[in-house]
């Protein structure tokens, strides 16, 4: 999903910022970052595995100056291809491949190069529950299972609004994703009114109480009702699904991503 925002509002949208641009642009020296993440087999902060360095991974990484994060046992940190420890870490991870995970990169832009894009991508930094019924039962109730692909998922057509068990605790932050769900963004009240004052293409639907049927007060779906179709160019990678025969283009994540 692709949402166009001014910079008199993106202070209140806590996202990350990924340029598209309709001229082909060279990325040399943009800064490429890797987010790797591994397992705490042990579900302790920095028990991981044994490595055949004959230590664990925690220690190798800290020992090299690495600060590492522990979300829900999980321990992740952020490594960029131009830093000069990156070399070594890419021959640990690949020693390590079956328990270091490294799916997951970004790339750092400018304020210029964000600047001059026709386009930018909203990517979450904040996931928050699940929707519900979370055994996957929400997939019947929220969208027309007639339309999708049994295989590749393609083809959800919402047709109800989506349940979750409660309003989420915004603090400071203001748009979310609910785990599972990744081409929808919900907002906070403030947020809402703020781009109803600023967009007439923006509309909201309405999230429920999981069980109770009844709409929860301090948290809205974004709804863009207004789309365009894209002339995707041969250079960005798809998959064809083998039940639908139809195309599913896969994230793009090192640099500008080319629009015609």
């Amino acid at each position: 999903m692709f949402f166009v925002y001014s910079h008199n509002v993106n202070r209140y949208v806590i996202v990350s910022c990924y340029g598209f641009t309709g001229r082909l642009s060279m990325c040399a020296g943009m800064p490429f970052l890797h987010v790797l993440t591994y397992t705490d087999k042990f579900n302790k902060p920095y028990i991981t595995f044994n490595t055949k360095h004959g230590r664990f991974a925690s220690d190798y990484f800290e020992n090299i100056g690495i600060k590492i994060k522990n979300v829900s046992g999980i321990s992740v940190f952020d490594i960029g291809e131009n830093d000069k420890r990156w070399i070594d870490i890419r021959k640990f991870i690949d020693n390590h491949s079956t328990d270091i995970r490294d799916f997951q990169f970004v790339t750092q832009f400018t304020k210029t190069e964000m600047d001059n894009s026709d386009f930018f991508r909203l990517s979450p930094k904040w996931h928050h529950q699940y929707p519900q019924p979370d055994d996957f039962g929400y997939e019947a109730i929220t969208y027309d299972a007639t339309r999708i692909c049994s295989k590749c998922g393609i083809e959800r057509k919402q047709i109800a609004p989506f349940s979750i068990e409660r309003n989420p605790k915004w603090g400071k932050r203001n748009i979310v994703q609910l785990y599972w769900v990744h081409d929808e963004y919900f907002v906070f009240g403030d947020l809402k009114s703020l781009l109803e004052n600023e967009y007439d293409t923006l509309n909201f639907k309405p999230v429920i109480k999981y069980k109770s049927n009844k709409q929860l007060d301090d948290v809205y779906q974004l709804d863009i009702t207004q789309a365009v179709g894209l002339n995707m160019p041969d250079v960005l990678s798809f998959k064809i699904c083998d039940l639908c025969k139809r195309k599913k283009y896969l994230p793009h994540t090192r640099g500008f991503s080319l629009l015609h």
